[in-house]
């Protein structure tokens, strides 16, 4: 066989069995205004500054979450690492 041939058949055939085992969520597609948060719901950071989700893990499967904080005052989340996270 083929260096070449060898080549593209492999990734053809390790391509469509990530894609076969990928879970693949279909949802309408969605539009979060500037100030507007996802769900609605506004979650302030330690109470004050606004701190909005935009999409939520719960869109993504639990892959993605996505945050705007809009902070007047210099603040925000101590330095820190999630384990499970990538």
């Amino acid at each position: 066989m083929q260096r070449r041939k060898f080549l593209t058949t492999t990734v053809a055939t390790v391509a469509t069995s990530i894609v076969a085992q990928a879970e693949i969520t279909t949802t309408k597609p969605f539009i979060v205004k500037k100030g507007e948060a996802r769900s609605g719901i506004h979650t302030p950071y330690r109470g004050i500054n606004p701190n909005d989700v935009k999409v939520s893990g719960k869109d993504t499967n639990g892959q993605l979450a996505i945050f705007d904080y809009i902070g007047n005052k210099k603040a925000g989340v101590s330095l820190h690492v999630h384990h499970e996270q990538d």
